[in-house]
């Protein structure tokens, strides 16, 4: 899958002592009788200091800077496009060049323009901080988009925010709707799905019309599926989706940090490209196969006919046979008839780091076919936000799949028996040996990348406030704070590849 520009780390973050959330305030100063809208009635904007990177948004100022700067006395200069326009804040007239605003903290204003009767609301938040893209969404009804997975129309603003270069502010129609499964069901952050109306290339990946929205609300360090990812570039894991931190706002409401990412789907152009794509999930069956007794989603085509299923059935009959025949072993009549042995290794290699715990049987276990008759290959990488020590649904977390020693992917039925072939097992260990620095400086890398999400983290825990909120999902023994869920992750990890390491 195509890899989105990667945001430049490391890259210091500066918090401003007293700076609020990014939640945009309710106005204050707009009588009862009149009806404002939002909106962006400046064509500049800026405060009195140099080298500060200015967006005009849909109805939002944005000012930064990546210096420790003082907001609490800022000169505001501005212009408007029609003359005669006023503007005020907290019923006090703005002078451009002459009015000084504490900015320490997100301010709206209210312009009144001339033969206009309906005053027009505008934000401004000015913050020293990393720089990441910001999705302004418009639906029509928030509760429809969080209590059902039907889709709605939606406009999103793509405001790139000077983090991705040449990439200039873009609106797009399509749809969206609620997604995940239980991220749907059970938990107060949830994910979403995009249709636009036509391909987007978003922030410089390559142009599709569905992208997915990961809310990341079970994993507090919101890292766990971009470290996976980041591993399976390293591997050069064929279709690993591209990936990209945003910040998203819904009906002009901050919404959370988010994770832009790539839908998995057959659609060419970077995305899977194959005759069949399955998910082995056991919420969904459209196949149980036959000696493993696995439950099989037919993901592409999703009209398949009775004629397509009794072929990827068959074949998978004969997949399973070959791993469990006399001659397994055997380079051409064995398993490796039927089943890509690269791309196994190098998905089960991030898996089994992660200790994934959905992925030794249950869910987002995807496989996919080229050709009639061809190989399985392994992939896409999905769905990591309850590895790596995270996974709650037994003993409140002190169960198995938390634990830094000990195989878990490698017991799956499939992986059990190729690791028994040593042609086989010492593949895996020369890739490895091959990548295993690769591996560890991306986990070396979490330090840079909690200095690059700090503030974004920061507002995101402000929205949703709550990091052990004991649910079932995810492990509730890990520290109560960002700071300790990220050095534990970092802990774990580094631990569980030295396991590895010994093991390999």
């Amino acid at each position: 899958m195509n890899t989105f520009r990667k945001i430049g780390i490391p890259l210091l973050v500066l918090l401003l002592a007293g700076l609020s959330a990014c939640r945009k305030p309710e106005p204050d100063t707009v009588p009862e009788d009149e009806t404002p809208a939002t909106g962006m009635p400046f064509t500049a904007f800026h405060t009195q200091y140099s080298s500060e990177d200015v967006t005009l948004g849909t109805d939002t100022v944005f000012l930064y800077r990546t210096q420790k700067t003082d907001y609490s006395q800022a000169v505001i200069h501005f212009e408007t496009a029609e003359e005669g326009t006023v503007v005020t804040c907290d019923s006090t007239e703005l002078v451009s060049g002459e009015s000084v605003l504490d900015l320490s903290y997100p301010r709206t204003v209210i312009t009144r323009i001339p033969d206009r009767s309906q005053p027009v609301i505008t934000y401004i938040q000015a913050t020293c901080r990393a720089k990441i893209p910001m999705l302004e969404i418009t639906v029509g009804n928030t509760h429809q988009l969080n209590n059902s997975k039907d889709e709605q129309a939606t406009t999103v603003t793509i405001n790139p925010n000077g983090a991705v270069a040449g990439w200039a502010l873009q609106t797009h129609k399509g749809t969206i709707r609620a997604r995940g499964n239980s991220t749907y069901g059970s938990m107060p952050k949830k994910s979403y799905k995009i249709k636009f109306d036509e391909s987007v290339g978003m922030l410089g990946a390559r142009a599709h019309r569905d992208w997915v929205l990961l809310a990341n609300y079970a994993d507090k360090t919101q890292m766990r599926t971009r470290l996976a990812f980041e591993m399976g570039r390293a591997l050069q894991l064929p279709y690993t989706p591209g990936d990209r931190f945003v910040e998203v706002y819904i009906n002009g409401s901050y919404n959370g940090l988010y994770q832009l990412t790539d839908q998995v789907e057959v659609d060419g152009g970077g995305r899977v490209e194959a005759r069949y794509l399955l998910e082995i999930n056991e919420r969904h069956t459209d196949i149980r196969t036959s000696r493993c007794q696995y439950s099989i989603e037919i993901e592409h085509p999703s009209d398949f006919s009775s004629d397509e299923k009794e072929e990827i059935e068959k074949f998978l009959t004969l997949a399973e046979a070959s791993l469990y025949s006399a001659d397994y072993q055997d380079m051409e009549r064995g398993f490796r008839k039927y089943w890509d042995t690269d791309t196994a290794i190098k998905w089960a290699m991030v898996n089994e780091l992660f200790k994934n715990s959905d992925a030794k049987s249950y869910a987002s276990i995807f496989l996919y076919q080229k050709v009639r008759d061809g190989k399985l290959y392994w992939g896409p990488l999905w769905d990591f936000d309850l590895g790596a020590g995270n996974y709650g649904y037994s003993n409140q977390g002190n169960c198995k799949q938390n634990q830094t020693e000990g195989w878990y992917i490698f017991e799956n039925k499939y992986f059990k028996r190729m690791y028994a072939d040593n042609v086989w097992k010492a593949r895996v260990k020369a890739v490895w040996a091959a990548n295993r620095e690769a591996l560890w400086e991306i986990i070396q890398s979490i330090p840079d990348l909690q200095a690059e999400l700090a503030l974004p983290a920061r507002y995101n825990r402000q929205k949703w406030p709550v990091i052990k909120d004991g649910a079932e999902y995810s492990n509730i023994n890990l520290p109560d704070t960002d700071e300790g869920q990220v050095k534990f992750l970092k802990q774990w990890l580094e631990n569980r590849w030295r396991w590895l390491d010994s093991q390999w």
